[in-house]
């Protein structure tokens, strides 16, 4: 048997409890709630600069 990323266990995967209901947000709402998700990835891949960066590093020298 062939053993497969188990993609519902990725934080990045799960639903955002914050766009339950998205269908009946006002138009600037949805842009807030985008704007809000656009932010956090920013500051998250900012703190993990060093680290997504040695993995790159890693990746390259492996190929």
């Amino acid at each position: 048997m062939r053993r497969g990323i188990r993609y519902e266990r990725l934080p990045t995967e799960r639903p955002d409890p914050r766009s339950r209901g998205l269908d009946r947000l006002s138009p600037a709402a949805v842009a807030r709630l985008m704007n809000r998700a656009d932010h956090e990835a920013v500051t998250a891949v900012a703190r993990a600069a060093a680290e997504i960066g040695r993995g790159v590093e890693l990746i390259a020298q492996a190929l």
